[in-house]
């Protein structure tokens, strides 16, 4: 009859396909059959050979089934199956050995299962089995890669207080760090290390890099290298992991470097340096850590771990990677129903076409023609390089190391850098799985669109690498982007029907739900959510800010929320609460914030401070200082200032200390009721708890000033904030620039105008119609033309094209002109002329011929310099001087 633990394993179906063959047998059967102690456990008999007479005891069969029945049900996640089995162990006819044991504690360091490690180690110490070095390592293995990296560390921290701690340990506890991302345990662990006088070893040093890729500490990962190329010669191992941590920091240059020096140890034909690091010495350093090069490349490859942007046009292909690929294979149809207009339109006959030479030379084919890739390794790499020579670690560490530049290529926005690398490999003879063509597909579907996304889909369908759940979700994102919403029901339903690793993800759904906010549409948020609710998938903390986010984006009404709306948000708001509860999902403080904006945004006041109420009352960590400004200034923009000021008060007696955001909301707060007196207290206040009034600070409490009706110390403030080291802003002159035209006051709006040209600040389209606006109420209607003239110079000469932004802005303006010119409009009148007509008219033909104007400005119609010796400028000039003399005088 069938072992009864074969029967439990049975029980759990068709998925225990994972138990391999031998674990079939009956009972009687492995009893009858002989194992030699290399065959039942060759792993800790290679790395322990004096505890051979050990392992000889263990020859019983029904140890060997166990032991392996063991490690199936933790990679089947059955930790109740596998609990009992340890108890069980207790009746088996031999003693159960340190071997035995060690043999389990691997298996939960590899499964990453702290929780059953545990109880290895305390059936251990209640049968009292005796404890070697193995057995420490593999808990410490099983603690560092389960997350409990503190208990790891405590662990390593006795060990080496009894000087029983080896280099193994230590580097098991950093590959510990590198997957918690923790900076100080990683500290802790280098100081035991360096106490103890333990040497560093190339794994140490990898390890440390990798940490150093994850936390973005560019600085300290080339202080790691540089210590290990002063002590070693790198393997190819440890250069793939140099090169995969400047990937995740988005180091692009830095990153191709190291590239090319790790295909010129390949081009030299130089073999010394392609030995595999778990070889010899280091083997179990592995063993233990069970450091794998594709888990490592997993991350960096597939876009789940969170940009610099280089420019793209220092690479260059003379072909299309999508083109590339079209000639090797036919399209598949399989993948047509997610988008049946991929193929509408043919791409130009120039990337249609390649030349038979390019194809007959591919040592130059992407080195010649108009466009190179300047210090990129193709020509070097495939120079005396023989793929045949290469060891299999080498071959994977090439592989790993192209698919992370080509990742990063994609997340900086440089495709064509991500198909000059994909290409290479194509020529170098690597293997390309698919973390290479999920990283292709993201570069190419962010890059060149859509079409060209779907052909590599087509391309990976035909030669037999299915797309998974990561293809499928970039090229849904990218319909997102696109906001074609019908194609991205197509990709979720063919999801959602595909094989297991083609199902939505929860990351899939929540990337919907971000496009339905970007769109301001709730009601398809709903579907989303609900269709991921059918589908079974769980959503997580991300899902409900979503949700809650896009809630606050509905509006029945522009002015505000209708009572209709409000009692259908709240409705929902209630039960999107709900269904986090039935989740499990618990508020965080980011969601918490979210769902306080979207009861403010609905005008759910009262809603909104019970729940307030009840975070301070349950004395749960979801507020900070941020959640407080959410509910204050939603508060003041109801117009509900007294309440604002008891949340402010609130505030306070929980312990927060308001920030300089929280200061400026309840000046803000003042201008509705003018009181001066109180946002100038404000400004004090500030200033006693350490906080410096920000040109934001300034800005609103001249809005105050404004708004009360004190033009005569807005000049004041403004000298104030000049000498407190505050800049004005375009922002600050138009505030007064636009109360000064609502009273009035044409002598406060042209000193203004002169402060900011002597500021430097330039004009912004919202300067213009105040002071246009100020001049035609006060009759002055040549004052207006003239100052329309020079301000627009003045605006124009700071957009000059100094970099790529005002150069766009430049042709947008210039392109105005043209588009006048076709509509066959009237532009023979001078510049004097259409200006005052633009003026004297509002009509949007009026604003469009003093575009057109501002466009033949641009193309240099006339010169700057006569708009600012103008009787308008220098009259502005002469009052400012002769108003700072005046001032001085008084003074004296």
């Amino acid at each position: 009859m069938k072992s009864r633990w074969y029967v439990v394993l049975e029980r759990f179906g068709t998925r225990q396909a994972l138990v391999n063959s031998h674990i079939t047998l009956t009972t009687s059967q492995l009893r009858s059959r002989a194992f030699s102690s290399d065959i039942v456990f060759p792993t800790i008999a290679s790395r322990n050979p004096k505890s051979s007479s050990v392992v000889t005891q263990d020859r019983d069969p029904g140890v060997f089934y166990l032991t392996q029945l063991f490690a199936k049900l933790l990679k089947l996640g059955e930790d109740n199956n596998a609990s009992k089995l340890i108890k069980d162990m207790k009746s088996l006819d031999s003693p159960v050995t340190v071997v035995v044991c060690n043999y389990l504690l691997n298996s939960c360091s590899k499964s990453r299962n702290p929780k059953m490690a545990k109880e290895v180690w305390n059936f251990m110490q209640s049968n009292k089995i005796q404890i070697n070095k193995v057995s420490y390592g593999c808990l410490i293995g099983a603690l560092s890669r389960g997350g409990c990296i503190g208990e790891a560390t405590e662990l390593l921290k006795l060990l080496a207080k009894k000087n029983e701690a080896n280099l193994v340990m230590y580097n098991t506890v950093l590959n510990g760090c590198v997957h918690t991302k923790s900076k100080a345990q990683s500290e802790l662990c280098i100081q035991f290390m360096e106490k103890q006088g333990v040497l560093k070893d190339e794994r140490t040093y990898m390890e440390l890099i990798k940490l150093s890729g994850m936390l973005g500490d560019l600085s300290a990962t080339r202080r790691w290298w540089t210590q290990l190329v002063g002590r070693f010669t790198p393997t190819s191992t440890a250069r793939s992991s140099y090169i995969i941590a400047l990937c995740r920091m988005n180091d692009l240059n830095e990153a191709r470097q190291a590239l090319e020096d790790l295909v010129s140890v390949y081009g030299h034909g130089s073999s010394t340096h392609l030995t595999p690091l778990d070889e010899g010495v280091t083997q179990e350093s592995s063993y233990l850590s069970g450091e794998k090069s594709e888990e490592d490349i997993e991350g960096s490859v597939s876009g789940e771990n969170d940009e610099v942007v280089h420019s793209s046009e220092q690479y260059g292909s003379k072909l299309l990677v999508t083109e590339e690929l079209d000639r090797d294979s036919d399209d598949s149809e399989h993948l047509d129903e997610l988008d049946s207009e991929s193929d509408d339109q043919e791409l130009d006959e120039s990337q249609r076409t390649s030349s038979p030479k390019d194809k007959e030379d591919e040592i130059t084919f992407f080195t010649k023609g108009n466009v190179e890739v300047p210090g990129f390794p193709a020509e070097l790499a495939l120079r005396g390089m023989k793929i045949s020579d290469i060891t299999s670690t080498g071959l994977k560490d090439l592989q790993n190391s192209y698919n992370a530049m080509i990742n990063a290529a994609g997340k900086a926005k440089n495709h064509i850098l991500a198909e000059c690398l994909f290409s290479e490999m194509r020529q170098l003879g690597l293997k390309m799985d698919i973390y290479t063509y999920n990283a292709l597909l993201r570069a190419v579907l962010e890059g060149r669109g859509v079409k060209h996304g779907l052909r590599i889909l087509k391309r990976m369908d035909t030669i037999g690498i299915k797309p998974n759940v990561h293809s499928l979700t970039a090229l849904l994102e990218a319909y997102c982007r696109d906001r074609k919403f019908n194609k991205v029901d197509n990709v979720l339903e063919y999801m959602e029907s595909g094989s297991r690793s083609q199902h939505p993800s929860c990351h899939t759904y929540n990337i919907v739900l971000n496009a339905c906010i970007s769109a301001e549409d709730p009601e398809r948020a709903l579907q989303a959510f609900g269709r991921m609710k059918e589908f079974g998938a769980e959503p997580d903390i991300c899902t409900y800010i979503a949700l809650f986010t896009v809630m606050g984006n509905t509006r029945s009404e522009p002015e505000g929320s209708s009572p209709w709306s409000q009692q259908q948000v709240a409705k929902r708001i209630t039960a999107i609460e709900l269904d986090m509860v039935q989740s499990g999902v618990q508020h965080t403080r980011e969601s918490f914030t979210s769902l306080m904006h979207v009861l403010g945004a609905q005008g759910l006041t009262e809603l909104m401070l019970q729940r307030l109420k009840d975070a301070i009352k349950d004395g749960k960590d979801l507020l900070d200082v941020t959640s407080f400004n959410t509910v204050i200034l939603s508060c003041v923009n109801l117009n509900q200032v007294e309440t604002a000021w008891e949340v402010y008060q609130q505030m306070k007696s929980a312990g927060f200390k308001p920030d300089d955001y929280t200061y400026n909301i309840l000046i803000n707060g003042c201008t509705l009721e003018k009181k001066l007196s109180t946002a100038f207290e404000l400004v004090d206040t500030m200033r006693q708890e350490g906080l410096s009034p920000t040109v934001v600070t300034f800005n609103t409490l001249l809005k105050v000033i404004c708004h009360s009706g004190e033009m005569d110390i807005v000049l004041d403030l403004l000298k104030e904030m000049t000498a407190s080291g505050v800049q004005p802003d375009t922002a600050t002159f138009n505030t007064i620039l636009t109360s000064a035209s609502y009273q009035k006051r044409v002598d406060v709006m042209e000193h203004t105008l002169e402060e900011m040209r002597r500021s430097n600040v330039s004009p912004d389209d919202q300067t213009f119609l105040p002071v246009v606006s100020t001049y035609m109420q006060a009759g002055q209607t040549e004052d207006a033309v003239e100052a329309l003239r020079v301000l627009s110079f003045r605006m124009l000469d700071n957009c000059k094209p100094k970099d790529e932004a005002g150069s766009l802005q430049r042709k947008l303006v210039q392109g105005v002109i043209g588009d006048l010119a076709r509509k066959n409009l009237n532009l023979g009148m001078n510049t004097r002329e259409l200006l005052k007509d633009a003026v004297l008219h509002t009509s949007p033909e009026a604003l469009a011929i003093y575009t057109a104007s501002l466009a033949g400005l641009v193309q240099g119609d006339s010169e700057n310099s006569d708009t600012e010796q103008s009787l308008w400028a220098a009259r502005l000039s002469a009052q400012y001087d002769r108003k700072r003399t005046s001032r001085f005088t008084n003074l004296s």
